[in-house]
């Protein structure tokens, strides 16, 4: 039946029209449709959230392949051979490509579907997963990675133009947002111990290969999504030159980086190199239609905003996930297994706190979810690192941890509001991308930067200049959102 219990208590029911009474099947229209209406509204919800679901796997693939890796360096470097500076470019390559491409994947998906291009994006994952399992060097394994980051970035832009798609009321889109920062969130806390579970069971390998069934279901759950409009942006134009020399830039920075860590001349050659590819870079995209660096959306406030302090926070995350992974295996001596449990409390905070920061931002606003996640960014490095200074025990260690590892949910959440909220029309994947780029390549900066203060000083002590180091970022980026906050819903 169609109503269930209600429609059977309905049938019994008489009433008197006009001094005529009704059939006994016949249920009053005063009643039938508000229920009619209720029934459509909640299978309608159910629908968004299950489609709301299934565009985060796909992110979600992209986020467990990036913190799963790291308690797998160092038996990918007894295995493959490498120095910390080689550990540092399996993350970065990946990062790198990923962050970079990620500034033209939102125009592809303007031009050719969001939904298309997420789905060559995620299919692509895919096979350079299975061809990362199977490198048989440390430079083999460096290049995939940076094909892997390639196909990477054409999942995050499009999953944002998804999610707007579907939830175009804002109350609607926050908490989407939530949701979709809850699903990815658990990915996040998982990939450590799902890391360390892999290494143990079968080896470093094994970290790609479980990329394979779960993209698997991401293309099949793709089927529920809102279909491509047919009127898209044939017009937008592809710059591949100026997309090349942004990898290439980018590329040249982390080299600068990271050889300045290990102490190396090639730092300085690759210093006068990396000025010479932004000199070529800003040349093109001053005479391109479709610049790689979208600067015009820049030119938005909250577009601005959210791409800054999604940049630096990304520079305190993910080079605490680094650092911290190092420092767990080879300091303190554990087994990936074990760093990977210990680190569940810094990857905690987004697993939980994803739903949460939605339901702040949609009720007060961006600012103080911000504000109080910078807040938290800052202490927990600091506390992070007093711990690895003075040794202390590995409960203290757990506590900083779960504190530190709040702050990416409660800044992250309000800031993809921002750019979602911000995009002009047929701008979101643009958006979207840049957004997702300048976290990528915030996550390279500081994985590059703190690794080499951790390659320079060394052991314990430089575990603990490296968080003093995300702790720096932290600052500034509090300072930044309390002298300038942004105050509109």
């Amino acid at each position: 039946m169609v109503f269930g219990k209600t429609a059977h208590s309905l049938r019994l029911f008489r009433s008197i029209d006009g001094g005529r009474q009704q059939h006994p099947d016949a249920v009053p229209t005063t009643t039938r449709e508000p229920s009619r209406s209720r029934r459509r509204s909640g299978e309608a919800m159910r629908g968004r959230t299950v489609s709301n679901v299934g565009v985060s796997l796909g992110y979600l693939l992209v986020l467990v392949d990036s913190t799963v890796l790291n308690v797998a360096l160092p038996d990918i470097a007894r295995s493959l051979g490498g120095s910390v500076a080689g550990q540092q470019w399996v993350v970065s390559a990946y990062l790198v490509t990923f962050g970079a491409l990620l500034l033209s994947s939102g125009a592809i998906a303007d031009r050719y579907g969001a939904l298309r291009t997420y789905r060559v994006g995620v299919l692509a994952f895919v096979v350079t997963s299975v061809l990362c399992a199977l490198a048989p060097t440390l430079l083999v394994l460096t290049i995939l990675r940076a094909f892997q980051g390639a196909a990477a970035a054409l999942i995050p832009g499009t999953t944002l133009a998804l999610i707007g798609r579907m939830n175009p009321e804002p109350a609607d889109r926050h908490r989407a947002i939530g949701l979709y920062a809850l699903v990815t969130g658990c990915g996040f806390a998982a990939g450590p111990t799902v890391g360390g579970i892999l290494i143990a069971a079968g080896g470093w390998r094994w970290i790609f290969l479980i990329n394979v069934p779960v993209g698997i279901l991401a293309l099949a759950w793709s089927r529920y999504f809102p279909a491509d409009s047919r009127a898209r942006d044939r017009g937008a134009r592809l710059d591949v030159r100026g997309q090349l020399l942004a990898v290439v830039f980018f590329a040249l920075v982390v080299v600068v980086i990271i050889e300045t860590g290990e102490r190396s001349p090639i730092a300085a050659w690759a210093l006068i190199a990396t000025v010479c590819a932004a000199g070529l870079l800003y040349w093109s995209d001053r005479r391109s239609a479709a610049p790689a660096i979208p600067v015009r959306l820049l030119r938005i406030p909250p577009i601005l905003r959210g791409t800054l302090y999604g940049f630096t926070i990304q520079v305190v995350m993910a080079s605490t996930l680094f650092v911290a992974s190092l420092y767990l295996i080879n300091a303190r001596g554990l087994s990936p297994l074990g760093a990977g449990l210990v680190l569940i409390a810094y990857t905690f905070g987004p697993c939980v706190l994803g739903p949460v920061a939605g339901r702040v931002v949609a009720a007060r606003g961006p600012q103080l979810p911000a504000v109080l996640g910078q807040l938290a960014a800052l202490v927990g490095s600091v506390a992070i690192a007093v711990v690895m200074f003075v040794g202390g025990p590995l409960w203290a260690l757990i506590v900083t941890m779960l504190v530190a590892g709040t702050a990416l949910p409660l800044v992250i959440v309000p800031m993809t509001g921002l750019i979602v909220a911000g995009a002009p029309a047929g701008s979101a994947g643009t958006a979207g991308g840049l957004f997702s780029a300048s976290r990528q390549l915030g996550g390279a900066f500081g994985v590059a930067a703190l690794g080499a203060v951790l390659a320079s000083v060394g052991g314990t002590d430089g575990a603990g200049w490296a968080m003093m180091g995300a702790a720096s970022v932290a600052v500034m980026a509090l300072l930044g959102m309390v002298v300038r906050p942004h105050r509109t819903r």
